[in-house]
């Protein structure tokens, strides 16, 4: 059995205290520092990459250069990213799942896998 670790306590409750966020590695650097002063970087990569291994957290790259963690949830989605301020819409895979699998039948395509990200401008922004 794995050992919870603080840096995982911690970690994992930064996420309960930021619902629906997508926060990268140095987000949560900073937000952990303040509750643990001595935690680092370094660390903290680890213990992200941890927890996405042991599938408590998904990454995502939305956009960027580095990658973004959520809590893994039950109802997988996709997302519509805002190049101008990256927010970032959550598509539930229902909405996304019965016009891919029409354009299949289209195209007689056996899809294995969906990965999607829509880029745009949100509301604000257009």
């Amino acid at each position: 059995m794995e050992r919870i670790t603080q840096q995982r306590k911690i970690v994992l409750g930064l996420f309960n205290d930021n619902k629906n966020s997508h926060l990268s590695a140095y987000d949560i650097y900073k937000l952990a520092k303040k509750k643990l002063p001595k935690i680092n970087l370094s660390t903290v990569y680890r213990t992200v990459n941890t927890l996405v291994e042991e599938g408590k957290l998904s990454k995502y790259q939305l956009n960027e250069e580095h990658y973004h963690y959520q809590i893994t949830e039950q109802v997988p989605h996709y997302h519509m990213i805002c190049s101008t301020c990256s927010k970032v819409v959550e598509i539930p895979l229902k909405e996304i799942e019965a016009p891919a699998k029409l354009l299949a039948e289209k195209h007689k395509f056996k899809i294995a896998r969906i990965n999607l990200e829509i880029d745009g401008k949100c509301r604000k922004h257009k």
